[in-house]
């Protein structure tokens, strides 16, 4: 049994500035897949199926990706970034969002996502890190 440390966060780096983000409790987790839903007026599932992947439609998955997860880990970015929603974010800055969402944030979330789908009863215990 592998265990697995829950207390380990990340230190992610947008517009020069650092930012410490912690693994999500539960409430984050679904708060985190109500803003995909939020954001895409309840058409998120229907976006990531879609048989036609344009360009521009996947950059919204990446860039609602992106935006659920910071805005629910890194809850001042918008004050750093100067806007007052995630909605008012430049393209430029969008695409550093996703840069860092894609080459920073994604493959450790990952991390958590693989442990919690491959748990069996025998790790409940270890999960509390």
């Amino acid at each position: 049994m592998s265990k697995f440390n829950l207390s380990q966060g990340l230190v992610v780096k947008i517009a020069n500035m650092n930012y410490q983000i912690k693994y999500p409790n539960v409430g984050e987790i679904l708060e985190i897949d109500n803003k995909k839903m939020l954001l895409t007026n309840g058409k998120y599932a229907e976006y990531i199926a879609s048989p036609i992947m344009t360009k521009s439609l996947k950059f919204v998955i990446e860039l609602v990706d992106a935006m659920s997860h910071f805005s629910v880990l890194i809850p001042d970015l918008t004050k750093q970034l100067d806007v007052n929603s995630y909605l008012d974010i430049d393209l430029v800055t969008g695409k550093e969002l996703i840069k860092v969402y894609k080459t920073q944030f994604e493959p450790w979330y990952e991390e958590l996502m693989k442990f919690i789908h491959d748990i069996n009863l025998d790790e409940v215990s270890e999960i509390k890190g």
